[in-house]
């Protein structure tokens, strides 16, 4: 589709469209796969993961067969960041890393990236959409056209140099954003505190892969009990289903904790907020699959919300460090978290709630901050 912004036609295309990119996502790397450059002398191209700016490690091989042609690299996980590679530079990909190599000549790297940029809010990758390859592969970009009705290289390095001062500024005004929304306080050192292991303080259980979608509806079992899996939309419910299909064992009503095992993977829920006496009501009814685990308290001395404050960060730190992306059982058993105590040694409510106060204040004033900043982003880059 040709369309016309000022006295200047373009011409929108499609990511999807092979003609001019070919677009794919990288190979499952683990740590045991990586290296540091200085400790294995064949390993000596970077490969990226969901930070595209930074190489996660180093390989002796690329997944990418060919570097005829120019690529612009995206992290799936975040905030959509983006980066480019010219022609002949080497790197490799992981499954967290997507690639669009440029297959016509006369599309800039460089102005595929300063569009691509403008398109995180279009589409919403900069507020919580994942930018999967079914996601992008919908995004279309607006090329200039010369006279000829050919894309006009000239003019697209031309709006990028017109524009490099404020792409710069705004990109680094959202460097500084995250640094801000990533900044963790810590409040231990303001009262007594007793540390225990996730596991000493709550039963920890992951959920059954026997409820699927496709064997509830398959088999009619819809009903009005919410499963919860991976899904961090609509307070992660999948979806519902008849009570007498559950298993008794698979039945929970407690106040507690569930988390996303992959997915967004560490999110956590707070389940039950009105049974904090863990009465055994079908309106407190649910159950998990695989996809999510719970965290049971071993005693009514916790506040969850002071909780999931605490552990949220660690929760997201193991997703991230764990080459698939996943939070097992195993991984978070052995967290420690500090515990507010009284001067008897147990373990103190009120204080845990004075805590979260806090908490909330300081997560406030982040995102005001953060919101502040976006404001600052939002002059225009002029396309013609």
């Amino acid at each position: 589709m040709t369309t016309q912004i000022s006295e200047r036609k373009f011409k929108s295309i499609s990511l999807d469209d092979k003609n001019y990119f070919n677009l794919s996502i990288g190979k499952r790397l683990l740590k045991r796969d990586l290296f540091k450059s200085e400790d294995n002398p064949n390993a000596i191209v970077p490969a990226y993961s969901a930070n595209v700016l930074v190489p996660f490690g180093y390989v002796e091989k690329s997944n990418i067969e060919r570097f005829d042609n120019p690529f612009i690299l995206w992290g799936i996980d975040g905030n959509f960041d983006l980066t480019f590679k010219l022609e002949g530079e080497i790197f490799a990909s992981t499954d967290h890393c997507g690639t669009i190599e440029l297959l016509d000549k006369e599309i800039d790297p460089g102005y595929l990236l300063l569009v691509l940029n403008l398109k995180k809010s279009e589409y919403g990758f900069d507020r919580g959409l994942r930018s999967n390859l079914v996601n992008v592969k919908r995004v279309e970009i607006d090329i200039p056209l010369d006279a000829n009705g050919r894309f006009d290289i000239d003019y697209q390095q031309k709006i990028v140099k017109k524009n490099s001062d404020i792409f710069n500024l705004q990109t680094r005004i959202n460097k500084l954003k995250e640094k801000i929304i990533g900044v963790k306080i810590n409040f231990s050192e303001e009262f007594d505190y007793d540390e225990k292991t996730l596991s000493d303080l709550f039963i920890i259980k992951q959920g059954n892969a026997f409820y699927t979608k496709k064997r509830v509806l398959g088999n009619n079992w819809k009903g009005d009990i919410p499963v919860f899996s991976s899904n961090t939309k609509e307070e992660g419910i999948l979806m519902t289903m008849d009570l007498s299909k559950i298993r008794p064992e698979d039945l929970y009503y407690q106040y507690c904790l569930t988390w996303s095992v992959d997915g967004y993977a560490g999110t956590i829920f707070i389940r039950n907020e009105k049974n904090e006496t863990n009465e055994k009501k079908r309106e407190f009814y649910f159950t998990i699959n695989n996809h999510s685990g719970i965290l049971i308290p071993k005693t009514d001395k916790l506040f969850l919300p002071f909780i999931k404050e605490v552990i949220q960060p660690i929760f997201y730190k193991k997703a991230k460090g764990y080459g698939n992306n996943k939070v097992g059982t195993n991984q978070i058993k052995d967290i420690l978290v500090k515990v507010p105590v009284d001067s008897n040694g147990e373990y103190d409510i009120e204080k845990q709630k004075e805590i979260t106060k806090k908490y909330v204040k300081v997560e406030e004033f982040k995102k005001g901050l953060a919101e502040k900043l976006d404001s600052l982003t939002k002059v225009k880059i002029a396309l013609d």
